[in-house]
């Protein structure tokens, strides 16, 4: 439908709450008017503090079916995190090992391995 106004997301923080909550959706012309009838619509008795209104087509969701790919990583890298803050407490740098081995001319060794992948080779 041609003439048909964009659909909008409406979102409300309640006067108690602290993130806004997705309430519903709704057609208008603009975000003005969306902010309006979302207020005439899912506010009621001064329920809400805050009103976001977002365009349908403007917002980008994860599959659900992606899942353990997008949530695993969240995981894993807090089970990092823990680990490093136990282990820093007893971290001792040794700078002049550090320079010896930096002296060793095997810095670049991992550039390399990066470069002939990118470039075919197994």
């Amino acid at each position: 439908m041609k003439n048909q106004w964009p659909l909008w997301e409406v979102f409300i923080r309640s006067q108690h709450g602290l993130a806004h909550r997705h309430v519903g959706s709704l057609h208008a012309p603009d975000a003005t008017m969306a902010i309006n009838n979302a207020r005439d619509v899912y506010t009621r008795r001064n329920e809400g503090v805050s009103i976001w209104v977002v365009k349908s087509v403007d917002i980008t969701a994860s599959n659900p079916d992606d899942k353990a790919a997008l949530f695993d990583a969240v995981d894993t890298l807090t089970a990092c995190i823990e680990v490093v803050t136990q282990m820093l407490p007893g971290l001792v740098i040794r700078s002049e090992r550090m320079e010896a081995a930096a002296s060793q001319g095997y810095l670049n060794a991992t550039d390399l391995a990066d470069y002939l992948v990118c470039q075919g080779l197994p």
